[in-house]
């Protein structure tokens, strides 16, 4: 019976060991999504501008050009700054990720000279 135990203990400590790096890997996919979010929500809008510009270029009158205005400029403008921010946001992301990993391997660092501190 203690064997059993031993094994399922065995095999609970891997599953979490398992667990723990899926859940460390959807962060990082997240951050991924705002950086491909970003992407396409910037070239998008600018082709969206450029295509409100193309179609706003070609008429001399004020009520043709509004609509032109509107869904080219106004929403294509709106798509860059949602695309900036998402870039903005990824950028954050990996900042403090790199802060975290920085922060942790400095720890180590500290912990070993105490350890060489304490012997000497």
């Amino acid at each position: 019976m203690t064997e059993l135990s031993a094994e399922m203990a065995g095999r609970y400590a891997h599953l979490s060991e398992r667990a723990t790096r899926l859940r460390g890997k959807t962060s990082t996919d997240r951050s991924k999504l705002l950086f491909v979010f970003g992407g396409a929500a910037i070239s998008l809008g600018l082709c969206m501008v450029f295509l409100g510009y193309m179609g706003a270029s070609h008429t001399i009158y004020v009520f043709e050009q509004i609509p032109y205005l509107i869904s080219g400029g106004i929403l294509g403008g709106c798509l860059v700054i949602a695309g900036g921010f998402s870039y903005f946001a990824f950028w954050l992301t990996r900042l403090h990720a790199e802060m975290s990993q920085t922060r942790a391997s400095n720890e180590r660092i500290e912990g070993l000279l105490q350890q060489l501190v304490e012997r000497s």
